[in-house]
Order: structure tokens, then sequence, then C-alpha cells
């Protein structure tokens, strides 16, 4: 098992609460149709409902929140396997990557 841990002024890596749900879909929709612009946006809709009633409410999610706004989420499932980690544009290539560190329970 692990968890995430970094925090600085106005930044935070924080469990994921019901209320994160809206932005952290949106994250996840946007991300992958950019990262999978082959694959038919439609497949990603039709996913969506099962992503966010399955996986996300089963999974250890963590978000990272900038300045009160949510620019990234991570989502851990058994064994510590990463579900999913979608990030930002903006905050891409090294702006967010360092801040998303796994450290296992003590």
């Amino acid at each position: 098992m692990y968890v995430l841990l970094k925090f600085r002024r106005k930044q935070m890596i924080r469990k994921f609460k019901e209320e994160d749900t809206t932005r952290v879909m949106a994250l996840w929709t946007k991300g992958n149709f950019e990262a999978h612009d082959f694959i038919d946006k439609d497949y990603w809709l039709l996913n969506y409902n099962e992503v966010k009633e399955k996986y996300l409410k089963n999974a250890e999610t963590y978000v990272y929140v900038k300045d009160n706004e949510i620019i990234g989420f991570i989502s851990l499932l058994n064994d510590g396997y990463i579900g999913a980690l979608f990030v930002c544009p903006y905050y891409r290539t090294g702006k967010i990557d360092h801040l998303f560190h796994l450290r296992p329970y003590c």
C-alpha cells in the first residue's frame, strides 16, 4: 500500500473527496481524448460512467490541488497498481510530475 506525500504553500496532495468527481472526470476525459486521439472519442464517452461509478469509487485516489483547483490526480488499485494518472496539460512535462511521490506506508 502506498500514500502520496508532498505539501507546499497553496498546493497540496490530498485524498479524493466525492465533490472532486466532476473535476477529476473532466481531467480523465480530456486526458484520454488527447493521449489516445487514434481512438474514437465515443469509446471514452461510453466508458465514462463505468469509470466514474466503478473504478473511481473503488480506487484509492489522491488529487493535487493548487490555488484551490484540482490540476491532477492519481488512482491506486490493488497492491499499489497505478490505475490512472492524469495532469492538467499546463502542468505536464516536469512542472508537477515530481510532486507525485509514492512512499510505502510505515
